[in-house]
């Protein structure tokens, strides 16, 4: 459920809805190429650091566990699908 008021600035480029002043800001910045998070290998830019960190497991193989039945993943996206989809 989304309260009045939760998303009132709204991005004047694209029009997107966010709900503070730093994820306004963080959202601009992907507009105008700006980066807060450089990868070290390639040089793809990152707004946050968890995006860094998702893409850095594809230089390095890291891959996350399944901390129930162990299968393994490349993304934590994948993994939060898998645990979902799982019920565990």
């Amino acid at each position: 459920m989304v309260q009045v008021g939760m998303f009132d600035k709204v991005c004047s480029v694209c029009g997107k809805a966010l709900s503070s002043k730093s994820s306004m800001l963080r959202h601009k910045n992907l507009h105008l190429g700006i980066y807060s998070y450089n990868c070290s290998v390639c040089g793809k830019g990152f707004s946050t650091k968890d995006g860094l960190s998702g893409h850095m497991s594809w230089h390095t193989g890291t891959k996350l566990p399944c901390p129930v039945c162990q299968k393994q993943f490349r993304y934590k996206v994948d993994l939060l699908k898998h645990r979902k989809v799982m019920a565990h």
